[in-house]
């Protein structure tokens, strides 16, 4: 937590709320930015704006510059900008003990306004540093008119126009790594690297999590381990135990959230908490106005309307906008959902409408396939919230299907095997086992395993599809008939060239009866035809199927 300030004798004259943080690491650009740009001649670089989300250590850093540099000053004074009432309280202090005006004696804003510009006008050498300011709106009838000292601004609001503005990110992760060495904690690097990427490197959570490990002495491994499984419980069981921050992560976020007074923006971050953290593109909420809650739905339906959300929400450091994508922290993401309860199943089944609606795969369409890999990293962020929210639909099982089939086509067998089984027992739960959808998983299923050379489990899979589709679609029906042919690969795959031609042609019965002589599908199955006839040795009628098809294909 926040600690008072012990009397050091090289500072001047302050009322610096905390004492140095030993433990402060990293941040020498912001630093060496911050030092070049207050020393400078030029006017206009005596006010810095450092902004930046909550939790990032902008007042860690302010507070490193004020004592790394107190002896170029000869007063340095901390003011709570939170507010107008918390500014002119300090400013109050600032002059009592200055002994400008005496203790309890009252004045009027606008005098402890003069007196204290006044006092700036007539001292050059002094710093301020106006700590988690709203906005410059409401600061900036507090500042001096003439400014002939130093003013660092710490905000989470990046909009700023009368300063120099720095951002303050996360640490990048070799600094993380070096503020957890500095506590000699259980583990080596590679644990150490693991940790700060399980919390995005935000300098609040770092700190939450040294703290609680040299309290417990729970190694790395151990702690990311909870917190893997516990998110963001651990920092609220742990709220008292904190080396330089008096909050926990979601007391801090929950303060910026509090301050989103559109409906639309809060419907959007909501949403935003279920994706991938990363690269997520602003025509995905454009494209899909028809999916989403109002009033985001039609705001989305306006680009214009859309960028003042996008807006208001970077604004206060909540999301980053770059080049048309949109990315949010995933600490800011967990606390997002904890503070949703009820709503959480409504906002998740929203995404999952979203994706599933705009992830079109289609393998002989190039142009889908780099949607379908921008998409899938939040198909995979969404599904994963479907055994905490324990909710299945038809809808979910589709989007593990659709999500199933890219995942094979890019050679991902396994996680293909896993989304296709998932969408099976949602199906099996929700439409029944003798649906064609789900017969329609059991093929897939057994296509994964005809890709991985597993030949027996594909034909299992294969006739328990076919039993379906027999069963509730008929023996004439195209989809029985691809069943056929599927069940055909698997024998000529094993060499079995008579098998794969009986049931080739029974495919090819179908087909013609249903689709006609002419269709493209037809021509196919001739051409399956041909390739057997091939591997027996028998050319002449191989090329004799092959022109068949030939004739077929020159007439589309």
């Amino acid at each position: 937590m926040p600690q008072e300030k012990e009397t050091v004798d090289k500072l001047p004259f302050n009322n610096i709320p905390y004492i140095k943080n030993i433990h402060f690491t990293g941040r020498k650009e912001i630093l060496d930015q911050i030092e070049k740009s207050l020393k400078s001649e030029e006017k206009n670089l005596h006010s810095i704006v450092l902004h930046g989300t909550a939790g990032i250590g902008k007042t860690q850093i302010a507070l490193a510059y004020a004592i790394d540099n107190a002896y170029c000053y000869g007063t340095i004074w901390w003011v709570n900008a939170e507010n107008g009432v918390s500014v002119a309280t300090s400013y109050e202090n600032f002059l009592t003990q200055k002994g400008i005006i005496k203790k309890d004696a009252v004045y009027e804003k606008q005098e402890l306004l003069n007196l204290v510009w006044g006092w700036m006008s007539q001292n050059p050498n002094w710093l301020f540093i106006y700590d988690n300011a709203e906005s410059e709106k409401d600061l900036e009838q507090y500042l001096p008119r003439i400014n002939t000292g130093h003013i660092l601004v710490t905000t989470r609001n990046r909009d700023w126009q009368n300063m120099q503005k720095i951002e303050v990110d996360v640490f990048q992760p070799q600094e993380a790594v070096e503020f957890f060495k500095q506590f000699n904690l259980e583990g080596n690097i590679d644990d150490a690297e693991k940790l700060a990427k399980e919390l995005g490197c935000l300098p609040l959570a770092l700190d939450q999590a040294a703290a609680y490990m040299l309290a417990t002495s729970m190694s790395y491994q151990e702690y990311t381990a909870l917190f893997i499984k516990r998110r963001l419980e651990i920092f609220d069981k742990g709220n008292d135990t904190s080396i330089f921050y008096g909050q926990t992560v979601a007391t801090t976020w929950n303060i910026s959230l509090a301050k989103i007074d559109n409906e639309s923006a809060k419907q959007l971050i909501q949403l935003l908490a279920f994706l991938a953290p990363e690269r997520i593109q602003k025509d995905l909420f454009l494209q899909s106005g028809d999916y989403l809650p109002e009033p985001l739905a039609s705001a989305a339906k306006d680009e214009l309307d859309f960028e003042k959300i996008i807006t208001d929400l970077a604004k206060y450091s909540l999301i980053k906008t770059d080049k048309g994508q949109i990315s949010i922290h995933r600490l800011l993401q967990d606390v997002i959902r904890q503070s949703l309860g009820d709503k959480q199943t409504q906002c998740f089944h929203y995404c999952v409408r979203i994706l599933q609606e705009l992830f079109i795969y289609n393998q002989y369409e190039v142009k889908t396939w780099a949607a379908c890999s921008s998409l899938l990293p939040h198909i995979q962020a969404v599904l994963a919230h479907e055994d905490s929210l324990k909710t299945q639909t038809e809808g979910i099982a589709c989007l593990y299907f659709q999500g199933a089939r890219w995942l094979e086509f890019t050679a991902l067998y396994s996680d293909a095997l896993e989304w296709h089984e998932k969408a099976m027992t949602i199906r099996e739960k929700v439409l029944g086992a003798d649906h064609p959808d789900t017969a329609a998983t059991y093929n897939n299923i057994a296509g994964v395993y005809y890709s991985l050379g597993n030949y027996e489990k594909a034909q299992e899979w294969y006739e328990k599809a076919l039993a379906i589709r027999e069963k509730v679609l008929g023996a004439d029906h195209p989809s029985t008939a691809t069943t056929y042919n599927n069940i055909a690969g698997v024998y000529y795959s094993q060499g079995d060239y008579e098998q794969a031609l009986k049931w080739l042609e029974k495919a090819l019965a179908i087909v013609e009866k249903v689709l006609g002589a002419d269709h493209p599908s037809t021509a196919t199955m001739y051409n399956n035809i041909a390739g057997i006839y091939d591997s027996l040795g028998e050319h002449e009628q191989a090329l004799e199927w092959h022109e068949k098809a030939l004739a077929i294909q020159k007439k589309h």
